[in-house]
């Protein structure tokens, strides 16, 4: 993806990025073009002052990865920070680090099938961040797993008075996440388009991911320095641009290509055995 957005950067003449990341998050080197979160960034940088655990919890596509990595590492300066995903056999670094962020923390429950593993990571974790250590610990993890994580009772202890959830962005908020990348880029959003979207994804669940990469379509069809309703419009908006994305890709598939994402679709939405354990 990131590929094709240099090769339309190229061919208009451009030196930036794509100020947008659509439906991927965003990395601590794309903190230029990370805006709306600073409220977020600057409680959880003054928690980390008195706590040595923080959990993050908001739900899916609320913008916590991006939170942390694009928002949060960068901010931590002359700290030794490592960011980790627990994945099917999750453990700690052997290398030492000032914070540890352990982002989609959930797939200790969804990956891990070893009931023992899981706990031993948990334990690891909670003796990483007691008081007779350096080492600070951010956890993120998706609201719908928040239960899994009251099953242990040490882990509910360490974040008690530091657990932060991350909600819809204000529309301030999404005003800068509109208009700034763009202007980080060197251009300008219409005012007509910042007001359409900002009516758009108001209220919407899941909105801010479809509200980016709307933002990134719109950024793949803009000519000059502005993006447009015009730009927005032909990209599918808010509601049609990931339809259309995924339309697109569909019809580059081969037969056989066609078939083996039907089964990962109907895996994807069929409960495993992992979303009960514990």
């Amino acid at each position: 993806a990131r590929a094709a957005q240099r090769e339309h950067a190229a061919r208009n003449g451009e030196t930036t990025r794509a100020p947008y990341r659509g439906l991927a998050r965003f990395e601590t080197e794309d903190q230029d073009y990370f805006f709306g979160r600073s409220a977020l960034v600057e409680r959880l940088v003054a928690l980390l002052e008195t706590h040595r655990f923080v959990l993050v919890v908001g739900p899916s596509g609320s913008g916590k990865s991006s939170l942390l990595r694009a928002g949060l590492v960068p901010s931590l300066r002359g700290r030794a920070v490592r960011v980790l995903t627990p994945g099917a056999h999750p453990r700690l670094p052997g290398d030492t680090a000032d914070v540890l962020v352990v982002d989609q923390f959930e797939e200790a429950f969804t990956l891990c099938e070893d009931p023992a593993g899981r706990r031993a990571f948990v334990d690891a974790l909670v003796a990483a961040g007691r008081d007779d250590r350096s080492t600070r610990v951010v956890l993120a993890v998706r609201a719908d797993f928040f239960g899994q994580c009251t099953h242990y009772s040490d882990l509910v202890e360490a974040v008690r008075d530091a657990t932060v959830p991350v909600g819809p962005m204000s529309p301030a908020e999404l005003r800068e996440a509109i208009v700034k990348p763009a202007t980080a880029a060197g251009l300008i959003v219409q005012r007509e388009l910042t007001t359409r979207i900002l009516d758009e994804v108001a209220g919407q669940p899941g909105g801010l991911p479809l509200m980016s990469h709307a933002l990134l379509e719109t950024w793949r069809r803009h000519h000059g320095k502005a993006l447009t309703v015009e730009a927005y419009e032909a990209a599918g908006g808010i509601h049609g641009a990931v339809a259309r994305t995924s339309e697109e890709l569909y019809e580059q598939l081969t037969p056989g290509q066609r078939e083996r994402l039907r089964h990962l679709l109907l895996r994807l939405v069929t409960p495993g055995e992992a979303g009960a354990q514990d």
